[in-house]
């Protein structure tokens, strides 16, 4: 579980030394793809950390004085579509009422064009970028 993990040290940064700012909102991930050992690694059931704790670490950020890029540094961003969407409307509330003060990118699967309710959510939520990954191997 992440949600039982310790809250990075980000007060330990000096944030103007760094052009990107990194945040880990996931790990596992639902695919098996031949390239990756994400699974192998952190299985395939994706678990999250709560909304409340994500925004918690971008108002962190915020108090810290960073604006700027932030990397979800998850290997499938959007391992469990259902959850990531609820995390993105917190996401974009606090991003709304500050301003937008980041903008985000990250990676997920290529199955993320299957799902143009979840890249409008993402847009709005500050995203700009994500790397995309092939599945070569179906779902478990």
């Amino acid at each position: 579980s992440l949600e039982s993990s310790p809250t990075p040290r980000y007060d330990l940064l000096d944030v103007s030394a760094y052009g990107s700012m990194a945040l880990q909102m996931s790990r596992g991930c639902p695919f098996s793809c031949d390239f990756c050992n994400e699974p192998t690694l952190f299985g395939h059931t994706p678990r999250l950390k709560t909304a409340e704790r994500i925004v918690d670490e971008l108002q962190t950020f915020y108090n810290l004085g960073y604006r700027g890029s932030v990397f979800f540094v998850d290997d499938n961003f959007i391992g469990n579509i259902k959850k990531v969407q609820s995390v993105l409307t917190d996401i974009r509330r606090f991003q709304e009422e500050f301003g937008y003060p980041f903008s985000f990118y990250t990676e997920a699967s290529l199955n993320l064009a299957d799902h143009p309710d979840l890249m409008a959510a993402m847009r709005d939520a500050g995203f700009n970028m994500v790397g995309m990954s092939e599945r070569f191997l179906e779902e478990d």
